[in-house]
C-alpha cells in the first residue's frame, strides 16, 4: 500500500531508491557510499526548482507553507550588507520548514507549473478522481528493501505520471536523449516493478516534460515496453548489490586486478559508403570489393549507394595490411538496440508493460 508522508521523511528512509539503484549499476558501490555519507552542504538550485514546481502542480495547497522567495532587501538594506544577511538568517530560523528561493527562481517555478497545468494531458490526469499524489511505497524486491514515490498514480486506470523539468529541449529527440542520459527507462522499470509488487499494476507510465526556457513548451511521452523490460536485469543487479553491500559493509570500487584494454577497432554500426572508403582510406573500389569478399563484409544498399559497417572495414584493412588470412565466417550481428519514445495524446491509451512497441492513440518516434 502507498502511504502519505512528507518529502523529507521519505528521503530520510534507508531503503533503496531508484536513483541510488541507478548509480550502483552506472558507477560503483564505493561512489554510492561516499555520496550517501557526504551529501552536499547546499542543495543545487535545480533541485529546489524541481521540487517547488512539483508542489505547485500536484499539491498547490501546500505551496505557501513549504516555499517562499528571498526578499530583495530588508528595510532598504541590500544583499551585500550585514543587516540584510542577519535579517535573512533570522527569517530562515523562524520558518525552518520553508525552502527559500531567489525571486527569479520562485517566479520560474510558478511559470513552469502554469505551463504544466495548461497541457491537456497533464490537466486531464490531475482532474481524474481517485488520484494518489506524492504518496510513498515500500516493497521488497529479491529480498532487497526498496522505496518509490510516484508523482501521480491513477490506480483504477493503471496510469503513472512523472513530471520533468529540462534546461534543454522537450522535443522527441531532446527527450530521447534525456532518457539515455538520465536513465528514465530504468526509473520507469523500477517504479513499474515496485507498484506491481504493491498491488498497483501499471499499464502506462507517462513522462510530462517542460522546458525551463520560454515559452516553457510541454510534451508528454511514454517509453516502449520493450525498452523498459530491458532494464529488468540491471534492476535485479542493483538490488542484489545493495543487499550484499549493506549486509557485509563492503562497498567495492573498480576491480583491483590488472585490466587489459584492447584498442582495435570495433564494429561501430556506422555505415560508410564505397565512395567514403575511397576518399577517407585511399582504397579503390576494386580493392574494397576484394576485401569485402575476402573478409565476408556485409554490404547493404542504401538508396543507390553500397555501404559497409565502418568498424568492419577498419578491421579488414588492419588484417589485410598485417597479412593475416581470412577469418572464420562471422555470426550474424544482433540489431542495434533503439530506445523508442512515444508522444501521448489526450485520451490515448498504451500498455507500457508489454514487450512490444505497439501503441494505440500515440505517435511513435
Amino acid at each position: 500500500m502507498l502511504r502519505e508522508m512528507t518529502n523529507a521523511e521519505y528521503h530520510s528512509r534507508p531503503e533503496l531508491s531508484q536513483s541510488t539503484a541507478k548509480e550502483l549499476v552506472n558507477a560503483t558501490p564505493q561512489h554510492v557510499r561516499y555520496e550517501l555519507d557526504n551529501p552536499p552542504a547546499v542543495r543545487p538550485t535545480y533541485f529546489d526548482v524541481g521540487n517547488m514546481t512539483h508542489t505547485a502542480v500536484l499539491q498547490p495547497g501546500q505551496l505557501d507553507d513549504e516555499y517562499d522567495y528571498i526578499p530583495d532587501e530588508f528595510d532598504g538594506y541590500g544583499p551585500r550588507t550585514k543587516v540584510y544577511k542577519e535579517a535573512l538568517r533570522s527569517l530562515q530560523a523562524e520558518r525552518p520548514e520553508v525552502t527559500f528561493l531567489k525571486k527569479s527562481d520562485y517566479d520560474l517555478c510558478l511559470d513552469l507549473a502554469g505551463a504544466f497545468l495548461a497541457n491537456p494531458v497533464v490537466a486531464g490526469y490531475l482532474a481524474e478522481e481517485g488520484a494518489l499524489v506524492e504518496q510513498s511505497g515500500f516493497f521488497s524486491y529479491q529480498g532487497c528493501p526498496c522505496r518509490i514515490r510516484p508523482d501521480l498514480l491513477l490506480p483504477e486506470q493503471g496510469i503513472v505520471m512523472d513530471l520533468k523539468t529540462t534546461s534543454g529541449s522537450a522535443s522527441r529527440r531532446g527527450f530521447t536523449s534525456s532518457v539515455r542520459k538520465f536513465g528514465y527507462d530504468f526509473q520507469n522499470c523500477f517504479y513499474r516493478e515496485g507498484l506491481r509488487v504493491l498491488g498497483y499494476p501499471v499499464k502506462k507510465f507517462v513522462f510530462a516534460c517542460v522546458e525551463k526556457t520560454k515559452p516553457h513548451a510541454v510534451a508528454t511521452y511514454t517509453i516502449a515496453g520493450s525498452d523498459v523490460n530491458a532494464q529488468l536485469g540491471r534492476m535485479r543487479d542493483a538490488c542484489n548489490l545493495w543487499s550484499y553491500c549493506t549486509e557485509t559493509g563492503f562497498w567495492p570500487g573498480y576491480p583491483e586486478h590488472l585490466i587489459s584494454i584492447d584498442l582495435k577497432p570495433k564494429a561501430s554500426n556506422r555505415r560508410i559508403s564505397m565512395a567514403d572508403v575511397t576518399r577517407q582510406h585511399g582504397v579503390s573500389k576494386y580493392r574494397m570489393n576484394r576485401l569485402a569478399a575476402a573478409y565476408d563484409l556485409e554490404g547493404r544498399w542504401v538508396g543507390n549507394k553500397k555501404t559497409f559497417d565502418e568498424g568492419d572495414v577498419l578491421n579488414a584493412l588492419r588484417l589485410h595490411e598485417a597479412g593475416k588470412p581470412k577469418p572464420k565466417k562471422r555470426k550474424k550481428k544482433n540489431a542495434k538496440a533503439v530506445t523508442t519514445v512515444t508522444t501521448v495524446t489526450p485520451g490515448a491509451t498504451t500498455e507500457a508493460g508489454k514487450g512490444d512497441d505497439e501503441t494505440e492513440g500515440v505517435d511513435s518516434v
